[in-house]
């Protein structure tokens, strides 16, 4: 895993890039933000790097991938996020409740 330190020193690295060692004109924020927003769509690292963990929570709670549904169980009628949120399903308690 690596810390935000990595991403700051990155950003760091390619601004100095960009701006050849002189003094920034334009706001990192300003740079990295969308071309349809006016900015210059230039990649902000951490969010590339932290991207395709949030397509694994995204297929888990739509529960269409099957590669996901064959991982949570084979034998599911509804996957194993349902327990959170649907107040029907009552805990039965934990199995080492007995040990």
């Amino acid at each position: 895993q690596l810390d935000r330190k990595f991403f700051k020193d990155l950003d760091k690295i390619t601004m100095k890039f960009i701006w050849a060692g002189k003094k920034a004109t334009i706001k990192k924020s300003y740079l990295q933000d969308n071309k349809c927003r006016g900015g210059f769509g230039l990649p902000a690292w951490e969010i590339y790097y932290r991207g395709p963990s949030l397509v694994w929570i995204k297929d888990w709670i739509k529960l269409e991938n099957k590669r996901v549904l064959i991982l949570e169980g084979h034998d599911l009628q509804i996957g194993w996020h349902a327990f959170l949120w649907n107040p029907n399903l009552k805990s039965r308690g934990t199995p080492f409740e007995n040990l």
